[in-house]
């Protein structure tokens, strides 16, 4: 498992909220929580980073998001799902 597809894991079981990605993690958000596999995007943020995040959708097209994290077909249905809302 790796950012991404905890994302989408979590996407498909009804969570809503919106993936930032700064080329190198993601992490999701919405009005009540932040979605953080393995801390990565709070521990940038403690140590000063974490201001290069852009949504998903912005960074990339949905078929190279799914080249890049070599995502099932059942994880790029849910990314689609996802581009789609």
């Amino acid at each position: 498992m790796n950012c991404l597809t905890y994302l989408l894991d979590l996407y498909e079981r009804g969570h809503r909220f919106v993936i930032y990605y700064d080329s190198n993690h993601c992490y999701g958000v919405n009005e009540y929580k932040l979605f953080d596999y393995g801390n990565g995007f709070k521990k940038e943020l403690v140590l000063g980073g974490g201001r290069n995040y852009t949504t998903l959708e912005s960074a990339h097209k949905k078929e190279t998001v799914r080249k890049i994290f070599k995502l099932t077909e059942k994880q790029y249905k849910t990314l689609e799902e996802y581009y789609e809302k």
